[in-house]
């Protein structure tokens, strides 16, 4: 029952629901860390935080906000963390340099790098929930990567997903081969990797920069979106 934010000033935030009124509120414990903004915080739902800020570096905490490590300048900026979906010590971060590198949490260093060609930034990532050794990036370029670390890091499709940069994607929890992104060309598409060159489904009805994506962990086929033009969206498709 605990959100946690990342916010501009480096911390994270911690917020919980009121058992009267139902809202969230703060629960008044806030963890420092980052030198510059804060802009990715994920949690192996069991005893370890990770975040990715402005810095470049790469922060662990335990579960009650305690700094376990910090890995400075991992990136000249870090876009994006992630916690692989069934190791619980393993995890991924991209930056500004582009790079995606990828994290145990029990060795205080990287375990392996994916370079991209160009150094363009990669904004976001996410770990195949069906694949446990794949991982897939979008990138400031509009282009979606998919790399199997299990082969040298190989990069095993490449395809055009966006005319600017793509901001935030997530692979499907029901589809080991639907993926849904969003983007500063304000849309939003699902993918199927097995067909990538056309979008199975988009929207771009879309006023201003689409700039958070997420899929139900309840219902199959449906994910939501916020944009710059202050909407927030479901889909089904």
């Amino acid at each position: 029952d605990t959100v946690m934010v990342a916010s501009g000033d480096g911390f994270i935030h911690l917020y919980g629901r009121d058992t009267i009124t139902g809202r969230l509120k703060h629960l008044n414990r806030s963890v420092a860390g980052h030198a510059k903004e804060c802009v990715s915080i994920d949690t192996n739902h069991s005893n370890l935080i990770i975040s990715g800020g402005w810095d470049g570096a790469v922060l662990l905490f335990n579960a009650s906000g305690r700094l376990l490590s910090t890995r400075s300048r991992v990136h000249n900026t870090s876009y994006r963390v992630t916690m692989h979906p069934s190791d619980k010590e393993i995890f991924a971060s991209s930056g500004g340099d582009g790079k995606v590198v990828l994290h145990d949490s029990r060795i205080n260093s990287s375990t392996s790098v994916i370079n991209h060609t160009g150094h363009m930034d990669i904004l976001t990532i996410d770990w195949n929930k069906y694949d446990r050794q794949m991982i897939v990036s979008g990138s400031a370029d509009g282009i979606i990567r998919m790399f199997d670390t299990r082969r040298n890091n190989a990069c095993l499709l490449s395809f055009k997903a966006h005319r600017r940069a793509v901001k935030k994607l997530v692979c499907s929890p029901f589809n080991k081969s639907l993926l849904m992104t969003c983007s500063y060309d304000m849309s939003v598409a699902v993918w199927d990797l097995k067909a990538p060159f056309v979008p199975a489904a988009k929207e771009s009805s879309f006023t201003e920069f689409v700039t958070g994506l997420d899929h139900s962990l309840f219902k199959p086929n449906t994910f939501y979106s916020c944009s710059w033009d202050q909407s927030m969206r479901e889909f089904t498709f």
